[in-house]
């Protein structure tokens, strides 16, 4: 999860920690199941050249919708 006052803006050293951490979990497991990497942010994603690596995202909104 991920916490700041605006939009969270992925950066290139953040989504190699990222896919790093997804190609580790992907070792360890079952190697035919879907690993998607997902944020969980307060105001969402800004989209940017490394945004488009992340199949979703939620927001506060998302998880305390009605």
């Amino acid at each position: 999860m991920k916490y700041t006052d605006g939009e969270y803006a992925l950066d290139k050293r953040e989504l190699d920690r990222l896919i790093n951490r997804r190609e580790a979990f992907r070792k360890v497991c079952d190697g035919k199941k879907s690993i998607h990497l997902t944020l969980i942010t307060s105001n969402g994603l800004c989209h940017n050249k490394y945004s488009g690596n992340i199949q979703s995202e939620l927001t506060l909104a998302d998880l305390f919708r009605e």
